[in-house]
Formats: structure tokens, C-alpha cells, sequence
């Protein structure tokens, strides 16, 4: 197990534009972390830095107790599983995942216990002998992370690797990406721009836009106490609603009750789940809510996503079981009630602010 350390890495091209702009972090021993973040915001330039594959501007990256920022990657000790296989379509599985260690002159022995013994870990033994053309999407990745497993290198890096693949397929290799890290015990660093990728997978989670950190934390911690809008907006799913305060005050006393006590006094914005947002047909009483017309409702199985307008047509989605919604449809009125623990607050610049 290799810690990782970035000491305010920079990363910036012919000067001027700059994409990573100043990254701390440090990356335990056996740690699973996910860089997450939307396209264009600089995870897999700074994954590619690590790698060694991408220059790096200003800063220190340390791969152990080594600094690495002039090592070439194949002294790094790094192993990369990228988002296309990169399968050599003339070789067998056998040879794909034994290339590496030909290319370095381990004895043919050790290179056939070492394949062997990674294969059997994937469930690819029995395809040894395959071409890639005569594989799925989801073997096919695997015979990619084996190539990098049989390597044993120090840190494992992977970017975006499921992103080729259907729902199904994604879904079946997060549960298998979770047991190798449990087996292998291995520091990984994991690049994906799906939230839910990164809230199965990480053991924490670094979010990333426009090349600044906005949070570092485990899933948990970031799901329940976003440090800004941004992070609250983009991890969740659905996406938290906001109302700001300014249109939560014109509404009459018929419309909402949230009691502006709790609001910190410089509370610009308020934000509440969809899964925190419990229906009623008639107004409750004693408690936070805000009176809403029904637009559409999505069946999804036992659940649904619940389309709707509060006054001033302010946009609002819940995700509500369906058992809770007999008898309701588009156009009906309804009361979402919310707990004081649930609420959200975030000032003019959209950083968290905490109640009173």
C-alpha cells in the first residue's frame, strides 16, 4: 500500500490558461478516492498528472516517500485502466494480460503463475485463450484491469472506465470494482463525472469544478452537509431544490411555513432533498411546508419522481414512494412538510451556512 501527497499542484497550458489551479491533497495507504466533477472540469488532466502522462506546472506529487514530479510513469509504480480497453486485438486475453511483464523480461513461469492467478481473480480464466473481438464490454474491461493488476503496481489509477458500458453492465462491475479494492487492499484513484459512481465506490470523494477542490469528504459527509451549491446541486439524485429567500417571503402564510427563525441571518437560499419532502393533502400542522400543485409524476417501480410548482411557479421534485401517492394526479394540490434537519442554507456566494 503506497500513499499518494499533492502539495498545490498546478496545472496550466502556453501559460496563460489554467485548468488545475492549485490542488491539496492527501491520499491514504489503501484509500479508494473518486475525483468526480463535471466535463471540462480538470479531474482527468489531474489524474494524467499523477499518471505522469500530463506535465505538471507548479506543485509536488509524491507517490510514497518518493517525489515523482520528473519520474517517468513507468517508474511510478503506477497501474492505469483507461476508458477504452486499449486491448491488443491480435493477442489473446493471456497475452494482453501478460504484455507488460514480456516487455519487462520476467521469466515466462513467473509471467503464467502471475496471469493465472489475476484471471482466476476476474473470472477470466476460462476466456484465456479468447481474442478481445470475441469478448463483451464488461470482459473486456476486466482484461484490462487484470493487465494493470498483474503489474502490482503501488497505485492504481482508473479513468472513467464504466463509461462504455450499459446500465446493466455498470452496475455489475461497481460490485466487482468494490471487491477487488477489498481484496487487492490497494490505493486507487478513480476518475468518473457519475455521482453515483463515486457515492457506491469512494471511500471519499473529492469534487472538483473549474479546477478548484470544492470538497473533499466521505459520501456520507458530503451528501448530508454540502459545503456550497455546487456540491448540494451536484451530487444527490435528483438534484436538491433551492428556493431563494426573497421568493419564500413574498409567499402568503397560505402558501408556506418555514419559520424564518431557523434561517442564519445571511441565509440567501434555502435547500431541501426530494427524499426529505413528505406529502400530505392537507396542510400540517407544526411543522415546515410549503403548499405545491402536482405537473407530473414518474413511476419508477416502488417509487416516483414528483414534478411540481410551488406559488410564483417555483420549480420543486420529490422522490416519494408510491404507496404514498394513491388517489394523486397532475393538477392536485399538495403539502410537502420538511424537518428543520433537513434544511439547507447557503449565502449570497452559495457557501453552507449553519442554522440557529
Amino acid at each position: 500500500m503506497t500513499q499518494v501527497s499533492l502539495q498545490q499542484i498546478k496545472k496550466s497550458y502556453d501559460g496563460t490558461t489554467e485548468v488545475i489551479k492549485g490542488v491539496d491533497l492527501q491520499i491514504a495507504s489503501g484509500e479508494f478516492l473518486v475525483l468526480v466533477g463535471p466535463s471540462g472540469c480538470g479531474k482527468s488532466t489531474l489524474l494524467r498528472m499523477i499518471a505522469g502522462l500530463e506535465d505538471i506546472t507548479s506543485g509536488e506529487l509524491h507517490i510514497g516517500d518518493r517525489l515523482v514530479n520528473d519520474v517517468p510513469p513507468r517508474d511510478r509504480g503506477i497501474g492505469m485502466v483507461f476508458q477504452s480497453y486499449a486491448l491488443y486485438p491480435h493477442m489473446t486475453v493471456r497475452e494482453n494480460m501478460g504484455f507488460g511483464l514480456k516487455i519487462r523480461k520476467l521469466p515466462a513461469a513467473q509471467i503464467q503463475a502471475r496471469v493465472d492467478e489475476v484471471s482466476k481473480m476476474l473470472d477470466l480464466y476460462h476466456l484465456l485463450d479468447r481474442l478481445p473481438k470475441n469478448l463483451s464490454g464488461g470482459q473486456r474491461q476486466r482484461v484490462a484491469m487484470g493487465r494493470a493488476i498483474v503489474r502490482q503496481p503501488d497505485v492504481f489509477l482508473f479513468d472513467e472506465p464504466l463509461s462504455n458500458l450499459d446500465a446493466a453492465l455498470r452496475t455489475q462491475m461497481r460490485v466487482e470494482l468494490k471487491k477487488l479494492h477489498k481484496s487487492l487492499n490497494s490505493t486507487m484513484i478513480y476518475v468518473t463525472h457519475d455521482q453515483i459512481e463515486a457515492m457506491t465506490l469512494a471511500d471519499r470523494i473529492m469534487i472538483l469544478n473549474q479546477g478548484v477542490v470544492q470538497q473533499v469528504g466521505s459520501p456520507s459527509e458530503i451528501f448530508e452537509s454540502p459545503a456550497n451549491k455546487f456540491v448540494a446541486s451536484f451530487i444527490g439524485s435528483p438534484a436538491m431544490n433551492f428556493i431563494d429567500v426573497s421568493t419564500l417571503q413574498s409567499w402568503s402564510s397560505t402558501d408556506t411555513s418555514i419559520n424564518s427563525e431557523v434561517w442564519p441571518e445571511n441565509v440567501n437560499t434555502i435547500g431541501i432533498r426530494p427524499q426529505h419532502l413528505a406529502p400530505s393533502s392537507t396542510q400540517p400542522e407544526h411543522t415546515h411546508w410549503i403548499k405545491v400543485t402536482v405537473d407530473v409524476i414518474e413511476p419508477m417501480g416502488w417509487e416516483a419522481y414528483v414534478h411540481v410548482h410551488a406559488p410564483d411557479h417555483t420549480p420543486m421534485i420529490a422522490h416519494i414512494e408510491m404507496e404514498k401517492l394513491k388517489g394523486i394526479s397532475s393538477g392536485d394540490t399538495l403539502y410537502f412538510s420538511m424537518e428543520k434537519k433537513h434544511l439547507h442554507f447557503f449565502d449570497a456566494a452559495g457557501i453552507a451556512t449553519q442554522a440557529k
